[in-house]
């Protein structure tokens, strides 16, 4: 995707975190997290948070997961958890 030199967008990122989740890729989950702002300069969304949630409680990060969901810009939905 990005070597043919398209953008990716908000709901590219939510597909590559839940591929990340799904395949167990933590660290990388967590570099895609943090490129969608510092890199592409978008915003998050819910469902980017909601991805982050499931990719660290999946892998036992709960004390990560804690501070992340107490930063997050927004209050946590019913569909977070």
């Amino acid at each position: 995707l990005l070597k043919s030199g398209t953008k990716p967008d908000r709901i590219t990122f939510v597909s590559v975190l839940s591929a990340c989740t799904h395949a167990g890729l933590v660290e990388k989950g967590l570099e895609f997290f943090h490129s969608i702002t510092e890199k592409h300069g978008l915003s998050h969304t819910d469902d980017h948070y909601a991805c982050l949630v499931d990719l660290l409680a999946r892998s036992g990060r709960f004390e990560q997961l804690k501070s992340i969901i107490s930063e997050m810009p927004m209050k946590p939905s019913k569909f977070l958890w």
